[in-house]
């Protein structure tokens, strides 16, 4: 979902929709005030953050389903021992492994360069083959993905984790955002085939962009119809365009 509503406002429309809910794990990144300019300029952080907590949740999988996983991986890139979770057998232990597991990630991530030895994508692979990997969702503000699109290497590890969740939520993004995303999208997965969905100005870019673009006639006037390969009076004809 691209929009440029506001955080809460699109996590709302999220949950009212059945994109996310209280059951799933939801991965939130985001400016902490408008003052911010240091993350408006560099989402390093706030991402290193995120690739720590997103390694916690999927040792934590690991341990629930009894698999032996590959630790972190450190700087130069060679693997630790493996290291078996079943001996979290409390809380305290739990929080204390995640509170070690951001502390070694952002001690380890001294440089973007590092986010790809230290993120275990292999533990990643191992839980979706296996089917163990449990449902999550991502929101993520403008300012974040600002700065990510313009570091390769992380803008790839994010995508390598965003592809397979089970929603996105982008907000307050502009349209020349959405037509941006739209192609980071094309771009990471050349056999896709991109679909975008608009009813007003702002989503023609985005629109125009994607290999199928769908207008909805609405209360925003026509630009996005117009733009469009296809046309709908709701939304709800959707499955009925895609399906016929």
């Amino acid at each position: 979902v691209l929009t440029g509503d506001k955080l809460d406002t699109a996590k709302s429309i999220g949950q009212s929709c059945n994109l996310i809910s209280n059951e799933q794990k939801t991965f939130t990144l985001k400016i902490q005030t408008e003052e911010d300019e240091n993350i408006k300029k560099d989402p390093f952080q706030e991402m290193t953050n995120f690739f720590g907590e997103f390694q916690f949740f999927i040792n934590s999988l690991a341990k629930k389903y009894n698999l032996d996983i590959r630790y972190f991986k450190n700087k130069s890139g060679n693997n630790n021992s493996l290291k078996s979770y079943n001996n979290y057998n409390n809380q305290n232990e739990v929080i204390k492994e995640k509170n070690r597991s951001q502390s070694e990630m952002s001690n380890s991530m001294s440089s973007k360069s590092s986010v790809v030895s230290v993120i275990d994508f292999e533990v990643f692979k191992n839980l979706k083959e296996k089917n163990f990997l449990e449902p999550f969702n991502i929101i993520i503000e403008a300012p974040i993905l600002n700065g990510l699109f313009r570091d390769e290497e992380l803008t790839e590890n994010f995508l390598k984790i965003a592809y397979y969740a089970n929603s996105v939520i982008c907000c307050r993004v502009s349209p020349s955002q959405k037509s941006q995303i739209v192609q980071k999208m094309k771009e990471f997965d050349s056999n896709a085939v991109t679909m975008a969905i608009g009813d007003g100005g702002n989503d023609v870019a985005m629109i125009m962009e994607a290999n199928i673009g769908i207008g909805i006639v609405g209360e925003e006037g026509m630009s996005a119809v117009q733009a469009s390969d296809f046309s709908i009076g709701e939304f709800q004809i959707l499955k009925r365009l895609l399906f016929y």
